[in-house]
């Protein structure tokens, strides 16, 4: 029974409990933060499935609120907290793949109002930031290597800057932007690619490539096994096969004890 008890905890594990993150943003006067920048009012974040949102108030009277206006139909069915002196934090996880707007219900005609951007949990973001593309979080690693799995998708998200997404070694070598070629701005906030085949996929920045603002894409076949890096879930391939295997110890466990 003990060894049954530990192969559920494996289980649990690997299904991706540890890969789950949490995003945190301010409660301002007429703004939620999320960019550690007040003068951009309305926020976006992009998170994955089962990560959490968490709001910290920092001024003011304010609500956090599901909807996108207090006359939505379905204002505040998914949440609906208050932001002030005795509420000083709130938080939510996001389970379902969608986009989630909310508002502040006294402050929405002054522009308080957000927007949680959920996608699954195959999709590998990527923060496009002056000078570097960000998979870890970690701002001193300029040139991230992400690892995914045959079908997964990379999202790029713009934080700061002009910027291109462009597949390739660099600016006048071969096949630059043959796979693709994206801006990303404030006009052209997001991009991502699903890849469909094994390998290993250089991408770029062309108005920055000299400041090597540059990143990989390593992309395992369905039998590779890997440990997972910057932004990958666990699962897929190798979650499947620490699953089975985890089941398949459980099984012959009990068997063996009951003979």
């Amino acid at each position: 029974m003990k060894k049954l008890v530990v192969c559920v905890f494996m289980i649990a594990l690997i299904c991706g409990v540890a890969s789950a993150k949490t995003v945190v943003g301010k409660v301002g006067s007429f703004y939620f933060d999320f960019d550690n920048n007040p003068s951009t009012q309305q926020d976006t974040v992009t998170i994955n499935v089962g990560d959490t949102v968490r709001w910290e108030w920092v001024e003011g009277n304010h609500t956090i609120t599901s909807g996108t206006n207090p006359n939505d139909p379905n204002a505040g069915v998914l949440f609906n907290n208050p932001a002030n002196t005795s509420n000083t934090s709130f938080e939510f996880t996001f389970n379902t793949v969608g986009v989630f707007d909310y508002h502040c219900i006294p402050h929405w005609l002054s522009g308080h109002l957000g927007t949680i951007v959920v996608l699954p949990a195959s999709t590998v973001i990527v923060t496009v930031e002056n000078f570097r593309f960000d998979a870890d979080d970690n701002n001193s690693t300029q040139l991230d290597t992400i690892t995914i799995n045959e079908g997964d998708t990379v999202h790029w998200e713009w934080v700061e800057g002009v910027h291109t997404v462009t597949s390739g070694l660099g600016p006048g070598q071969f096949g630059a932007g043959t796979l693709f070629d994206q801006a990303i701005s404030t006009s052209s906030r997001s991009f991502e690619y699903t890849f469909a085949v094994a390998g290993t996929y250089p991408y770029f920045c062309r108005p920055h490539f000299s400041d090597n603002m540059t990143g990989t894409v390593e992309v395992l076949a369905p039998s590779a096994t890997a440990e997972p890096e910057a932004g990958m879930p666990i699962g897929g391939t190798l979650g499947i096969g620490l699953l089975l295997g985890a089941l398949t110890f459980a099984g012959t466990s009990i068997a063996r004890k009951r003979c």
